[in-house]
């Protein structure tokens, strides 16, 4: 099993990452073989980052995520592009669609879902009682939760209640559950995270590398 931790923003908008620090941070709280999402939030942080990343010895871009392997030792880490997206509802993290496609905000939920999807993007409900009336709009409507892949139902950001709720949404009849940390800042990496069987590498950067072909 593999640690993961999906939402994390690690700066603000002005400032450049340092990936070399970012993934020392991140293999020294996920381990070898973790998953860190580094989720834009009207910005376009983690293009910054992967332009920067590419540079360096170790670091390979896959198109949606930056994937490290340490020269010395050979500790693996994916860097995974993330969207968090204001929707008319609430906000929607979105995993996973390749680098430089940015989702158009303050659309329906059920809009941006769909173009998510029709762009490989994992779907996950964040914080569906915090600042959001996601949780409430998902409560009554049980046709568009074939739309998401997951529920965060701990956010290491918010409060013990609000993550309770979003447990009982969860629970309601969606197919997936995370915890992740939501961090703004390098120590906040791993503070909350989720285990999933281990990723192989060598066939994501495969099968990234045929679709890319076949485009």
């Amino acid at each position: 099993m593999v640690k993961i931790d999906l939402h994390n923003h690690w700066t603000t908008k002005s400032r450049v990452l340092n990936p070399q620090i970012a993934v020392y941070r991140a293999l020294e709280a996920l381990g070898s073989g973790g998953v860190v999402g580094l989720v834009n939030y009207g910005d376009q942080r983690y293009e910054a980052f992967a332009e920067e990343a590419r540079r360096l010895v170790g670091f390979h871009s896959i198109g949606n995520a930056i994937l490290y392997k340490s020269p010395s030792d050979g500790q693996e880490m994916m860097i995974l592009r993330g969207q968090e997206v204001p929707t008319s509802d609430g906000d929607l993290l979105v995993m996973g669609i390749k680098e430089n496609m940015h989702l158009a905000p303050k659309r329906s939920l059920e809009d941006t879902c769909k173009e998510a999807r029709d762009n490989n993007g994992v779907t996950i409900v964040t914080t569906p009682y915090f600042r959001s009336n996601v949780g409430e709009v998902l409560e009554h409507n049980p046709r568009l939760w074939e739309y998401f892949d997951a529920v965060e139902v701990h956010n290491g950001n918010i409060s013990k209640k609000v993550n309770e709720r979003a447990l009982k949404l969860y629970l309601m009849g969606f197919r997936g559950a995370i915890s992740s940390s939501d961090g703004h800042s390098f120590r906040e990496v791993g503070t909350s995270y989720s285990e999933v069987e281990r990723i192989d590498y060598d066939k994501l950067n495969r099968k990234t590398s045929e679709n890319s072909t076949s485009m």
